[in-house]
């Protein structure tokens, strides 16, 4: 191996046609290593397998360092150490028609305000890319083939990050590492993948930060490690969407409660799975859509069945929209505080906004403290659970097919509505606690339907309204 190390004083037997103050360096073999020391614009390129390329650059504005390396196994670093604005780019792969490349490192570092770096690597995949910043500085990693690795750290505000990845297997973040990582206020992360089985995960602390996960393709998972998507601070916006079946979510949001919510939204197309944790005061938007995907590719999907699992600590809303899961859909949602509002829509197929997978033991819909909202809506054969703690909340479940509704209210002045448009239904209404309840229970269609109603205390107000044949109704007041 040759090495060669230049610095700012030497250079001139090197120059080629570039500008002033400028190192250039051309290296045409194998296991070439080349440091580039100093102050002035730098540009390395090699060709060849197995080499190392390293540019240490001092504290002047507007620094710039370019390296470019053709093949596979080579290693790429650039330093710029407190130098604002400085701009570097890293290109690594194998020219078109020289044959196939992979294995490549890249690594930036970048401790100085509004810096911009571009990591862009090409071939058959097995790279990885490092950024690191500090301060409204941008980030672009781009990375093609399968097996690649980038990694993202910013400080400061104002950062932005992109990470795009196409290929099959790859990981913004490995499994014991961050994809992206930033911390401060209003900065901004895109991750994009196509293909299979591709993992992101982003973690954001401050104020004012937006994360965008984009994976197109099957297995895909926000993951890796212990979450997908990791927000602390106020006014963060996550956003996930997954094309493609069998995709993993999880996103954590925890709000300080000083300023103002975090909002989550996110979308997948066929049998996906999601966890939702948030605290303070948040809006989640969920929406499993697999309408669009043929029956065949539906009951090929794993797991079969659209899950949704949203825990919310505060004053939160929850939205989560199942439609048209391969065998079912299951939905919990879990609010602790006052003034919640959740909504479950589950739409044809066998829904469950239910409790056969959710580790609390009640699902659907529970609800801790005052003044909270609970609504269910269903079609196709379906099971509703509905569970409310404390006064002044109100539940509403309305099913067209083969449904079951189960709602447990336990305090003063709750309100049921029960809407059941189809033939043998069943609704179970409980307010075992607390005065002034009002229970409604609707069941049309084609009998036998099934509708009991019980209330404890005083001041109860029941009523059942049934068509067609066979049917039981139970009012049961005053129960202790």
């Amino acid at each position: 191996m040759k090495r060669f190390i230049f610095n700012s004083v030497s250079v001139a037997a090197l120059m080629i046609a570039a500008p002033a103050m400028a190192q250039n360096v051309q290296q045409a073999a194998n296991a070439q290593d080349a440091v580039l020391l100093g102050n002035a614009g730098t540009a390395i390129t090699q060709n060849g397998n197995d080499n190392t390329a390293k540019v240490d650059q001092g504290t002047n504005s507007r620094l710039r360092a370019y390296v470019q390396q053709d093949g596979s196994n080579n290693t790429g670093t650039v330093d710029q150490k407190d130098a604002s604005y400085a701009v570097s780019r890293v290109t690594q792969g194998q020219d078109p028609g020289r044959g196939n490349s992979s294995s490549n490192k890249a690594t930036t570092i970048q401790s100085g305000a509004g810096a911009d770096s571009m990591v862009l690597q090409t071939g058959d995949g097995a790279n990885d890319a490092t950024v690191k910043q500090s301060g409204r500085s941008s980030s672009r990693i781009d990375q093609n083939g399968g097996t690649n690795s980038a990694n993202v750290s910013q400080t400061g505000e104002g950062n932005d990050s992109s990470v795009i990845q196409t290929g099959n297997a790859n990981r913004a973040g490995t499994d014991t590492s961050v994809g992206v990582s930033q911390n401060g206020s209003y900065n901004i992360s895109a991750v994009n993948q196509s293909n299979t089985g591709n993992g992101a995960m982003v973690v954001q602390t401050g104020t004012g930060n937006d994360s965008l996960i984009t994976q197109t393709g099957t297995g895909n998972a926000t993951n890796i490690g212990n979450t997908g998507v990791e927000q602390t601070g106020d006014y963060h916006t996550s956003t996930v969407s997954q094309f493609g079946d069998g995709g993993v979510v999880r996103v954590q949001q925890w709000n300080q409660g000083t300023r103002g919510g975090n909002e989550s939204t996110i979308n997948q197309t066929a049998n996906g799975i999601t966890s939702v944790k948030q605290t303070g005061d948040n809006t989640l938007l969920v929406n499993q859509d697999a309408s669009r995907l043929p029956y065949s590719k539906l009951i090929e999907g794993s797991p079969s069945n659209a899950m949704v699992w949203v825990e919310q600590i505060g004053t939160n809303e929850a939205k989560v929209t199942q439609q048209a899961a391969a065998s079912g859909s299951d939905a919990s949602v879990y609010q602790n505080g006052s003034a919640n509002n959740a909504e479950i829509m589950q739409i044809s197929g066998w829904n469950d906004a239910g409790d056969e997978w959710n580790a609390k033991g009640t699902g659907g819909i529970q609800q801790t403290g005052n003044n909270n909202t609970a609504k269910i809506t269903q079609t196709g054969s379906n099971l509703a659970d509905v569970t409310q703690s404390d006064a002044y909340n109100t539940a509403e479940v309305t099913q067209s097919g083969n449904g079951t509704a189960t709602v447990v209210q336990n305090g003063n002045y709750g309100q049921v509505f029960v809407n059941q448009n189809s033939g043998q239904q069943i609704a179970l209404v409980t307010q075992s606690a607390g005065n002034g309840n009002f229970a409604d229970v609707e069941q049309y269609g084609d009998g036998p339907n099934t509708a009991t109603i019980l209330q404890a205390a005083s001041y109860g107000v029941a009523m059942i309204n049934q068509d067609g044949a066979g049917n039981a109704a139970t009012i049961n007041q005053g129960v202790h």
